[in-house]
């Protein structure tokens, strides 16, 4: 029986010199086939997505047949869903402290006032799956990442699209709610075509039919993925080699240096009626790397809000920062030049169009110095902190033109370069490959070690945990 191509790629490539791939790109993909495209950061696969939804100019030909009765328009029958605008665009905040400011959260729309209440497409069944019910009353930038995902999903089927482009549909999930959106994409993929894009193999969902891999700027051909799992051979990690980190930027020897980092006592935060955490009381001491675990919901973020002085509430609570309680005298960039901090939070709201180079060096400038140009000195520091994380050949690049895997890199120099006593990394694995999760574990391992830094690191893959780690501090998610 004949099958219907539904996306015909005919040696296209992209127009722009800056976003082409090595070779011309032949692709067809057939009616009822689910894809997997998987490949390392950088690899190509944001260029390849692109081209599928027809975003930027092409050589060669694209075709497409989406069937009878349906729209003449690309985008009413593909629908992206990618972690970099996880709020959308219409909804993506402002800066990335926003989302603890509660006068400004309340701005925000709430989940039943963007979706619709009566879903229109056809297996309303599939709506139930997501438990949307459940967000109603949540404005959408007090969602964990967990129901961000759920949300996400429920908005790309408003328009009962006939492809669902989904892009590392699992990352910043806990164990149950990755349970949870596979399963939910399980009965999707009954109800339309999906492309699941991945850096990890381990978390292509066993429904795929087919696998595209990309690797250095080329497609290779598609293939059955019951084929393709007997050919996968799991990435060899780099070799561990030391690493010279460069000297401080900042001169902390005048700065008091405590033994106790952190200290928290009793604290509770409420946002309304909901408790988010209850009377916590926590000591982290200088040179201890501790793992912060939860589901999602849990109050992670919320706490780590409150130690990155991000959080208004701090001042209301019993908080001692590097020797110094919260509402004394000091500033938050007092705070914040002696921590490191990279977290999802920051990545949905970074979309400055600097250099990538210029985004790790304003990590060392103060807030009234934050639309300044960094000095040679700035620019040549974070130069160095590229070198480190093997992304230097990016130095130049448009920061919004970066790969999400790319960006992450940049994200994690940012919170490296300033040297910090305190590195606050939450979930900085997302979307990155083997490779680069097993370098930048070393690089973490070697820099807590020979700076006698103190580390809180957050991911919900505790293979992930690099080996410093040496205490743990579990949070109970509140009823």
């Amino acid at each position: 029986m004949h099958q219907r191509k539904i996306i015909s790629l005919i040696n296209a490539n992209n127009i722009q010199t800056e976003l082409q791939m090595t070779h011309n790109i032949n692709l067809e993909i057939f009616a009822e086939e689910q894809i997997a495209i998987i490949g390392p950061n950088g690899s190509g696969k944001s260029l390849l997505i692109n081209m599928i939804l027809g975003t930027r100019p092409l050589t060669g030909n694209i075709y497409y047949d989406f069937g009878t009765n349906s729209s003449h328009r690309i985008s009413d029958n593909i629908r992206l869903i990618t972690f970099k605008d996880v709020y959308g665009n219409s909804y993506t905040p402002t800066y990335y402290q926003q989302r603890w400011n509660q006068g400004d959260s309340e701005s925000y729309p709430l989940i039943s006032e963007i979706l619709d209440t009566t879903p229109k497409y056809s297996n309303e069944n599939l709506y139930k799956a997501l438990h949307i019910c459940e967000l109603y009353n949540k404005r959408i930038i007090e969602l964990s990442s967990g129901e961000l995902r759920r949300f996400q999903i429920a908005q790309a089927l408003k328009n009962n699209p006939k492809i669902l482009i989904l892009d590392n549909p699992l990352i910043g999930l806990d164990k149950a709610s990755r349970l949870m959106i596979t399963q939910i994409l399980e009965s999707l993929q009954h109800e339309m075509q999906l492309i699941i894009v991945t850096t990890r193999y381990e978390d292509i969902p066993k429904f795929v039919t087919h696998v595209v891999e990309v690797n250095n700027k080329t497609t290779y051909p598609k293939i059955a993925y019951s084929d393709y799992i007997k050919t996968y051979k799991k990435p060899i990690p780099q070799s561990k080699v030391p690493i010279v980190f460069p000297r401080s930027y900042h001169d902390i020897n005048t700065q008091q240096i405590n033994d106790n980092i952190i200290a928290l006592k009793d604290v509770s935060i409420k946002y309304g009626q909901k408790t988010i955490l209850d009377h916590i009381n926590w000591e982290v001491k200088k040179g201890e790397h501790w793992a912060l675990s939860g589901v999602n919901g849990a109050g992670k973020s919320t706490l780590l809000s409150l130690i990155n002085a991000d959080n208004p509430q701090a001042y209301s609570c019993d908080i001692t920062l590097f020797g110094k309680k919260r509402g004394t005298g000091e500033s938050i960039w007092d705070i914040k030049k002696r921590i490191g901090y990279l977290s999802p939070e920051m990545f949905r709201c970074f979309n400055k169009n600097l250099t990538a180079k210029e985004i790790i060096a304003n990590s060392l400038l103060n807030a009234k110095g934050f639309f300044k140009k960094p000095s040679p000195k700035q620019l040549e520091e974070s130069l160095i902190w590229m070198q480190i994380l093997n992304i230097a050949h990016l130095a130049e690049r448009k920061y919004p033109t970066l790969s999400s895997g790319e960006q992450r890199l940049v994200l994690l120099a940012r919170a490296f370069v300033k040297s910090p006593e305190l590195l606050i990394l939450d979930e900085p694995f997302h979307g990155l490959d083997n490779n680069n999760i097993s370098r930048l574990k070393h690089i973490i391992n070697q820099y807590c070690k020979q700076n006698d830094c103190s580390l809180i690191l957050v991911s919900h893959y505790t293979e992930d945990y690099p080996s410093c780690i040496d205490h743990e501090m579990h949070l109970q998610k509140q009823a």
